[in-house]
């Protein structure tokens, strides 16, 4: 093996390092595909809407967002059986703002 075949080996050994992927537990898929059949039949009984905005189930977004930090969701309907999915975020107050 060549000098130039070792370091781009090592360079793609490094890549490989940085690259994290996460299986999520069978309890979080099972979550996630309930969540995305109960939007399913939101669209389905409700044809001229392609958007809402609803309550965030918990870990829905996990491991991106911790669920205490996602409030909403919005769910926008692309075409039947297409929809995107964003997290609205719970908003930080400072420690010296009141809440009501």
């Amino acid at each position: 093996m060549g000098k130039k075949s070792r370091s781009k080996s090592k360079k793609r050994a490094k890549k490989q390092a940085k690259l994290q992927i996460f299986a999520a537990p069978p309890e979080i898929v099972a979550a996630v595909d309930r969540i995305s059949a109960e939007d399913r039949d939101w669209f389905a009984l409700h044809p001229g809407v392609d958007s809402r905005v609803r309550p965030a189930a918990p870990y829905e977004f996990w491991p991106m967002f911790d669920s205490r930090d996602v409030e909403y969701v919005r769910v926008r309907q692309v075409r039947p059986g297409y929809r995107l999915r964003g997290p609205v975020l719970r908003r930080k107050r400072s420690k010296t703002e009141k809440v009501q």
